[in-house]
């Protein structure tokens, strides 16, 4: 494809469009050959923010394909102070936007201070660039040198890099040509205006610095989109960046596949026609245990394979414990008794029977931290007792009347609903809403569209959420606490007690003292240096969240599943590929990947 290029002199020849000392990158199984496309299929167009961070990971530094180690990325090399607190990151020299125009550190200085730390983008800066309420110091040194500096250690940052740096590489000769202070303000509203935006950082933060939503942003990953931005969109085609900054260990650019193309579908059970048809190459998003009998039965119809790989996430239901507009509600949810009660009322055992088979390890193994396996604190949250359930709710003033209903303090209806993304196969709902009713407390199910999600949530009118409760048991949990603490606003159970943390106690709803005490735990964590520590620390977290019972974990998941077809290659079995906190598959190296 690039070859056909630079024969016309429409691009200049391979060695000067990588850096001087290019990633090498060995792929897992075996060398590639250069390929057409790699067809995936996702449900709505607000999947595609879930599979193009992972799919086209690019970070200043990353974890190796078997986790053990952390190795050079955009940046070649990087050092950390003896006291934790300075970060100093070496960028490759001669590195390259996908439209050929140099990155240098004051791509990265216009990301921070224009963007990140721009109120008018952003309300909050981004807490991996915070700490005591401070924002960290930002010091560029030469133009392929910078460095990070914060008030106290850091034991976190350097994690953080792995999955939060593509934040730093928005190009500024590009993003200048929208925003103020390089143009009038007056001039960039009417450029937003003119692409359907009241104003000018509105448009700059929905879409301008997104790659996977602007087709005209020069970037740094492996794939850029060229597919024309519209109103209803059915289809995106990405191709291959030819200024990638990464070879194989022949010395070849990557990636090996020309294209990505993801089809947009109206309907999830259109992905399965997809596989068993053979459209589908390999993907693992959208791809749910209940369809296990069906996708192995037509493997040699689609002429894929089925790999499994174990998943770090639960269904859980979440109760909104700040103020939603129904206070009477609120005091609920807050009520750790009430949430008790309607987890006693929950028969876990018969849904790991009925809806996983009776297959797979059971919950409280997955989920409890190890030295907590007999804490009675945290044990009563896995139990089914309804008797008991019924005592608390009775104990509540929460009486059931005639027509066997249960009334509030104010002598309505106790229903509760809980919203859920339509996608999401959570069957295990009906079974609660059974329960539920059981003890007298009715339960409504509403499905919202992913593309709807994100504002319906921060927007915290809700009374209950069923979600992926995401739990990693390693040192990612702290690429992803916020099911296990409300470090931020979207945080299911305590949104605006997310605020207050971001904001250092300016805005949202100041938390009690139970909540205070994980944040005080969180600070000990991001301060901790020593990775065994922190891992302590870590599990002390989860003990004290979990046993609050903020979220009630319902079952455990059957093992994930990743479609590949069978010339397709370098994928590797066994990965966390839906694994967000690690952006699975990104450290897997997708580039690498390739069909013959």
């Amino acid at each position: 494809m690039l070859a056909k290029l630079v024969k016309s002199g429409q691009l200049p020849p391979l060695k000067e469009r990588l850096p001087d000392q290019p990633k090498i990158i060995t792929p897992r199984e075996r060398l590639g050959c250069y390929c057409d496309t790699w067809r995936m299929a996702i449900f709505g167009a607000g999947n595609l923010g879930g599979v193009t961070p992972r799919t086209f990971y690019t970070s200043l530094i990353h974890w190796s394909m078997d986790w053990q180690s952390l190795e050079a990325g955009i940046a070649e090399k990087w050092e950390i102070s003896p006291d934790g607190r300075r970060f100093t990151f070496y960028l490759r020299k001669g590195l390259k936007f996908s439209d050929g125009h140099p990155f240098t550190t004051e791509d990265i200085e216009f990301s921070l201070n224009h963007l990140l730390f721009n109120k008018k983008i952003l309300l909050n800066t981004p807490g991996w660039l915070m700490q005591n309420g401070k924002s960290a110091q930002f010091e560029r040194v030469s133009p392929s040198c910078f460095r990070f500096i914060f008030p106290e250690s850091n034991g976190t940052f350097i994690l953080y890099i792995t999955v939060e740096s593509h934040y730093l590489f928005s190009p500024k000769h590009y993003l200048e040509n929208f925003m103020p202070p390089f143009i009038s303000e007056q001039k960039a509203d009417s450029i937003a205006a003119a692409n359907g935006y009241a104003k000018w950082n509105s448009f700059v933060e929905m879409v301008l610095r997104h790659p996977y939503r602007n087709p005209d942003l020069p970037v740094l990953l492996p794939w850029r989109r060229i597919t024309p931005r519209e109103k209803a969109e059915t289809r995106w085609v990405f191709e291959r960046n030819p200024y990638y900054y990464a070879v194989d260990s022949s010395g070849r650019q990557l990636p090996y596949f020309d294209r990505v193309e993801i089809t947009n579908v109206s309907d999830p059970e259109q992905i399965y026609l997809k596989i068993v048809t053979g459209e589908i190459d390999c993907q693992s998003r959208h791809i749910e245990g209940d369809h296990t009998r069906l996708l192995l039965k037509n493997r040699q119809r689609g002429d894929y394979q089925v790999q499994f790989y174990p998943f770090e996430w639960y269904p859980g239901i979440f109760f909104n414990q700040t103020e939603a507009g129904d206070s009477i509600q609120c005091q609920l949810n807050r009520t750790q008794n009430f949430r008790l009660a309607l987890s006693l009322a929950i028969d876990r055992e018969e849904i790991h029977k009925l809806l996983n088979w009776g297959q797979g390890d059971d919950l409280k193994t997955l989920t409890i931290p190890p030295g907590y396996e007999n804490d009675p604190d945290i044990l009563r949250w896995y139990h089914f007792d309804p008797v008991e359930a019924n005592r608390l709710l009775d104990e509540l003033g929460l009486h059931l009347g005639a027509d066997g209903w249960r009334r509030r303090p104010d002598g309505k209806n106790l229903v509760l609903t809980v919203y859920i993304i339509d996608y999401l196969p959570f069957d295990h709902l009906e079974l609660v809403q059974e329960y539920w009713q059981a003890v007298g407390v009715k339960l409504n199910i509403k499905k919202i569209s992913y593309r709807s999600w994100w504002d319906f949530v921060n927007a915290f009118k809700f009374d209950l959420v069923a979600y992926i409760f995401t739990m990693p048991t390693d040192r990612t949990l702290i690429l992803f606490p916020y099911h296990i603490i409300p470090y931020y606003a979207s945080t299911y159970w305590g949104g605006k007690w997310g605020l207050w943390y971001e904001s250092n106690g300016q805005t949202g709803e100041e938390p009690p003292p139970e909540v205070k005490e994980l944040f005080t735990i969180w600070e000990k964590i991001k301060r901790e240096m020593n990775a065994d520590r922190q891992m302590e620390l870590l599990n002390l977290l989860r003990y004290q969240s979990l046993k609050m019972g903020h979220t009630l974990l319902i079952k455990t998941v059957l093992p994930g599943m990743n479609i590949v077809k069978n010339n397709f290659y370098n994928v590797g079995q066994g990965y966390p590929h839906m694994s967000w906190p690690k952006r699975a598959p990104g450290p897997d190296f997708p580039e690498t990947y390739f069909m013959q």
